[in-house]
């Protein structure tokens, strides 16, 4: 029993990355547009300055224009109630200078792996090294920005989480020292030195002390063919004031754009992987928890690996597995297709904590969760996305978990041009 209610809590901490599509979806796999615009309307329930539940007819609508290096993407949303008015995104009243920088999705120039590539607005995906410090980070509905600078011999990646307050920042150096000797593949050699840090961990109190996490990593290619590339890689990372951990792997970029890489990781107590991936935001907004929750008292070690697969622009799908000490054992897999059946749009995640068997695998229970979206292009440019949700979350009086499975309709419109 106490297994199950450990694998719950950590399966409870995961359901704000289901809000967040493509957050695992490498850069190739997303399509820029070159114009396009898409909406959607519907009834939403906010609560109010008043402390009043209110209705409010919601208005979104999502013009994006891309010329090769140079995008932008809208993201226009606007709530109505004819006894308050219209209000920005989240209920608020237009007042600060963030409601109106939502407006703008992004603003790009670039793509990443470019000698320079800059983006300000939504930040989802974000990587920094192998992933061991920061990986899936998103920022939400907050409007930061991305820079990558990139030469034979060294390169520059940077983040910024949001540009009218921001708080967390930081980036990856890398180096390759070995560049023009005469050494086949070791020449490739790539060091690397990390440094992020939060200094508002906690909006909740004052005077906190930052939360920052900088590491070192080193990776080599030990294979490179036309038909794939193998690479060795180390990455260890350290958390102020707390544990450290490490993680050796190996990658592999193998034929019709398939990925595999298996990791053997080492943690101290008071660590965890990937502090800061799509949880992060949604943790810090939550006033019952703190940063320093997600942080494992016990050292651990176990084997982390993901396959992907993909057409650009068509269909993705991934599927991961991890387990520490066969403690809670861990599944998570995403399938999204984009335009290989026409008229059509699917995107599901599923997730699985404390997996006793592989027949367990399979079984929706309290251990698991479970998102799918289905889209129809009915008449263009007009779609119905149904919606299947299956989840848990505590109860209002904090005694226990209840499940939410429901199922819902949306009416969309996407139009390219």
């Amino acid at each position: 029993m106490r297994r199950k209610l450990k694998a719950l809590t950590v399966l409870l901490a995961l359901l704000p990355a289901w809000i967040c599509w493509g957050q695992m979806i490498p850069d190739e796999f997303i399509s820029y547009p070159k114009g396009r615009v898409s909406g959607l309307t519907g009834l939403t329930m906010i609560k109010t300055e008043d402390g009043e539940l209110k209705p409010f007819w919601r208005f979104q609508l999502q013009p994006e224009l891309n010329l090769d290096r140079i995008g932008i993407g809208l993201d226009l949303v606007f709530l109505y109630n004819p006894d308050v008015g219209i209000r920005a995104e989240d209920g608020e009243k237009w007042s600060e200078l963030g409601d109106f920088l939502r407006m703008i999705r992004y603003l790009r120039y670039g793509r990443r792996g470019e000698r320079l590539f800059l983006l300000y607005g939504a930040l989802d995906n974000v990587f920094i090294g192998n992933g061991l410090i920061m990986g899936g980070y998103s920022n939400y509905d907050r409007r930061g920005l991305r820079l990558e600078l990139n030469a034979r011999a060294a390169g520059v990646e940077a983040v910024l989480n949001n540009v009218s307050k921001p708080s967390l920042f930081g980036g990856r150096g890398y180096i390759r020292p070995l560049l023009g000797m005469d050494l086949p593949l070791i020449n490739k050699l790539t060091i690397g030195g990390t440094y992020i840090t939060d200094v508002d961990p906690d909006p909740y109190e004052e005077g906190e002390e930052p939360f920052t996490v900088y590491g070192f990593d080193l990776g080599l290619p030990i294979l490179r063919s036309k038909l794939m590339e193998i690479r060795l890689y180390d990455e260890a990372a350290f958390i102020k004031g707390h544990g450290s951990g490490n993680a050796v792997g190996i990658g592999f970029d193998l034929p019709m754009g398939a990925r595999f890489r298996v990791e053997y990781r080492i943690f101290g107590e008071d660590f965890a992987p990937t502090p800061f991936n799509y949880l992060y935001e949604g943790i810090k907004s939550d006033p019952e928890r703190e940063i320093e929750s997600i942080l494992n008292p016990e050292p651990l070690k176990g084997i982390f690996s993901l396959f992907a697969w993909g057409v650009p622009r068509k269909l993705f799908a991934w599927a991961s597995f991890e387990d520490y000490d066969n403690e809670t054992p861990r599944v998570q897999a995403e399938f999204i297709e984009t335009g290989l059946i026409e008229k059509v749009s699917i995107r599901g995640r599923y997730t699985k904590i404390g997996i006793d068997g592989f027949k367990d695998i399979f079984d929706l229970d309290e251990k698991s969760a479970f998102t799918l979206k289905i889209g129809f292009q009915v008449i263009q440019p007009f779609e119905i996305v149904l919606v299947h949700d299956y989840r848990f979350r505590k109860k209002e009086d904090g005694e226990g978990y209840e499940t939410i499975h429901k199922v819902s309709f949306e009416l969309g419109v996407s139009m390219n041009y």
